[in-house]
């Protein structure tokens, strides 16, 4: 590279830049779920390629939005049922005296979410009691209301059957319409049938066909029938010509003709004579029953189902209890559900109701408390932190030798001002009290660990994480997690070493310990410990199932930075683009290919991945300016090199690689005076520096020109 006259070559950079709804439960495992109200596509997984069972529905989307909703003012009006609706009555004969006997206790069900938006229809009809009956998978979505006109009359739920698919509702209003009569027992085979419903929002819609057959699916009786349904059909009365109800309309094969299928109305009469016998120990079981078999966590909408369906049972339950023992075993069921809020309501009701051991009610309080301790927000104030505190030493006082009071006590200690020591003195004790309990002891040690790094000194910090290692407890969460605390420390090596041990004492399952390792090596200016560490990274997660891309791409990183320093750089340039690949919105990955690209003598290039770097980081950094400076000066585009120097001497006021380049590139345009004042800011910067002469000479001669 050539130097202008009487001038040197440009300097080497001193700025481092481091920086439709799921499938249903039950019966349903059989079915696809197209629900009656017909939950939007997106919401809804691909159908299975086998024969499925399709759940009759309509969106709240197939039918116009009316220009508004009027809520009924119920506590003032009833709801009255149109006596008929003539444009849909079938002319004569059994449908037509069928029609007008039952279609005025048939309703259009509409759910609405938690922003009162339409999201669903139905169908539902009226019984005795003022209650309607509909599907349990209609009311799942949301707030179920019961249409008519322009009124929507907000319902509640009384009573649910996930297994059945059944659910009976109560409005606070009155009903005015006939209720429709159940019958005694299922027709033959072969009786003539009417389903009423609305089908697509066609509100009180008949249809007519036969009983076909009965059938056992997944473990549930129900009634095969030809009458035709639809989306919007579902929760719909099945009657016969007598106009009673024998069936509720459920859904139907996707696949054949007039295969649709009716939940039988003996299933509706068991619903209802368990809601009248129901006593706590009845509810108690079905709510403790609904905790046993939780669905998979990654499934959202079952889990969503198991949650609601939970939270119902417990407050029935809580209705039916009478004394502390039953609002403690609620408690406890609660808490078995994670629903740590009612644990701690329905134990608060043990202690005010008595029990004959108040402090089996204390446990279950702290114990939910915890969670809300471990995560605190704006309601954690020091009143409700003073009363965490009263209970747990009451509990203390009658139950010493507890342990996990006194993790409680601890945490809640921590939080108040000035009572750190206090803290770390309740996690010592509870320490002590684990004795061979590896559980307890573990837990023990992990909150001692924990609350010395937050609220107590380094030294606090090193001697609980000692301690833990040499009571044998200190496990791969407990390395990686002191690792976080030496690495805010910017203790480099140790907190690599840490990395290192978690990566070994979790069998080598988490590449992210040796990239962590790696980053800390790094930082330290450990190069080949980096290196070694970040190419085990790379290669761990070449053989992992699940890849942190953020992670790998890091690596890859800093694997191109340390060996463009070296002057690798074919192999810097690889690994840079790999970081690329992996995030494109990197801009170190891209100065590292710059970089490179300028070892490898690729100016254009050089340049033009420089100049990517500076748009990703909004031109923050000095560093890729420079990268890009010293492209245009072996390209020999002075304006460009001049901008970019002076940029980078700009945003990196110490350093004088970048005013000496920026002065080289303005006295190849014969900017001399220009590039005298650069010369002079090198000086200034550093009235030492090395070059002190030269630059020196250069001035006086450009100032004479």
């Amino acid at each position: 590279m050539s130097a202008p006259s009487g001038g040197l070559p440009p300097c080497s950079s001193g700025v481092v830049g481091m920086c439709h709804r799921g499938r249903l439960e039950s019966t349903r495992h059989l079915l696809q779920a197209r629900h009656p109200c017909r939950h939007r596509d997106s919401d809804r997984p691909p159908a299975r390629p086998r024969l499925a069972f399709r759940m009759r529905g309509g969106s709240a989307t197939d039918q116009p939005v009316r220009a508004a909703f009027l809520l009924a003012v119920v506590s003032l009006v009833g709801l009255r049922s149109p006596a008929a609706v003539v444009a849909q009555a079938p002319p004569g004969g059994d449908a037509s005296r069928v029609y007008g006997s039952t279609a005025p206790a048939v309703f259009l069900i509409e759910v609405r979410n938690t922003a009162g938006e339409p999201v669903g229809i139905g169908s539902g009809f009226l019984i005795e009691g003022g209650r309607i009956v509909t599907n349990a998978h209609v009311v799942e979505p949301g707030r179920p209301h019961l249409r008519t006109g322009v009124v929507a009359l907000p319902l509640s739920v009384e009573r649910i059957d996930h297994a059945v698919d059944l659910a009976v509702l109560r409005s606070d209003a009155p009903i005015e319409a006939p209720p429709l009569q159940l019958a005694v027992a299922e027709p033959e085979i072969g009786t003539k049938v009417f389903v009423l419903g609305n089908p697509h929002g066609l509100e009180r819609t008949i249809s007519e066909g036969i009983l076909s057959g009965r059938r056992r699916l997944s473990g549930r009786e129900l009634l095969q029938m030809t009458a035709p349904i639809s989306p919007g059909s579902s929760g719909g009365p099945v009657v016969d010509a007598a106009g009673r109800v024998v069936g509720i309309t459920v859904g139907s094969f996707t696949e054949g003709q007039s295969l649709n299928f009716a939940i039988p109305v003996s299933e509706l009469r068991r619903l209802l004579r368990s809601a009248e016998r129901t006593d706590f120990a009845t509810a108690l079981a079905r709510a403790r029953s609904l905790t046993e078999a939780p669905p998979h966590y990654t499934d959202t909408l079952a889990w969503n189902r198991q949650r609601e369906a939970i939270r119902q049972a417990l407050d029935q339950a809580e209705t039916l209890a009478s004394n502390g023992a039953d609002y403690l075993a609620l408690a406890s069921v609660a808490k078995k559900a994670l629903e740590f809020e009612r644990s701690i309501r329905f134990a608060q009701a043990a202690l005010r109701s008595g029990v004959a051991d108040p402090d089996s009610a204390r446990i279950l309080m702290v114990d939910a408390w915890l969670i809300f301790v471990l995560l605190p927000d704006s309601s954690q104030t020091r009143d409700v932190l003073m009363r965490y505190l009263a209970v747990v030493d009451t509990l203390i006082a009658n139950k010493p030798a507890r342990v996990r009071s006194h993790i409680f006590r601890a945490h809640v200690l921590a939080q108040l001002p000035g009572r750190a020591r206090e803290a770390l003195a309740a996690a010592r004790r509870a320490v002590e009290l684990a004795g061979k309990d590896d559980e307890e002891t573990g837990y023990a040690w992990s909150t001692l660990h924990l609350l010395a790094s937050e609220v107590g000194t380094d030294g606090d910090d090193d001697d609980a994480f000692e301690g833990m290692v040499r009571s044998g407890h200190a496990r791969a969460w407990d390395w990686r997690s002191h690792a976080t605390h030496l690495d805010r420390r910017e203790q480099w090596a140790e907190a690599a070493r840490a990395y290192l041990e978690a990566h070994r004492l979790s069998d080598g399952r988490d590449p992210d310990d040796v990239c962590n390792a790696g980053a800390a090596f790094w930082k330290g200016d450990m190069q080949d410990e980096a290196l070694k560490a970040f190419r085990a990274c790379v290669e761990g997660y070449a053989l992992a199932q699940d890849v942190d891309t953020a992670s790998l791409a890091y690596a890859h990183r800093a694997i191109a930075s340390i060996l463009e320093s070296r002057g690798v750089y074919a192999s810097a340039e690889s690994h840079a683009r790999q970081a690329l690949t992996l995030n494109p919105n990197d801009e170190w990955a891209a100065l590292a290919l710059a970089k490179a690209l300028l070892g490898l003598e690729r100016y254009s290039e050089a340049a033009r991945v420089a100049e990517e770097a500076i748009r990703l980081s909004d031109g923050r950094y000095a560093s890729m300016h420079f990268a890009a400076g010293s492209a245009y000066f072996e390209l020999g585009d002075w304006s460009r090199c001049e901008r970019a120097f002076r940029k980078a001497a700009e945003l990196a006021p110490s350093e004088t690689a970048a005013p000496y380049n920026a002065a080289l590139c303005l006295a190849r345009q014969g900017y001399y005076r220009d590039a005298a004042r650069w010369m002079e800011e090198v000086l200034a910067r550093d009235p030492a520096h090395p070059r002190r002469v030269d630059i020196q000479r250069m001035i006086r001669q450009w100032r004479g020109w």
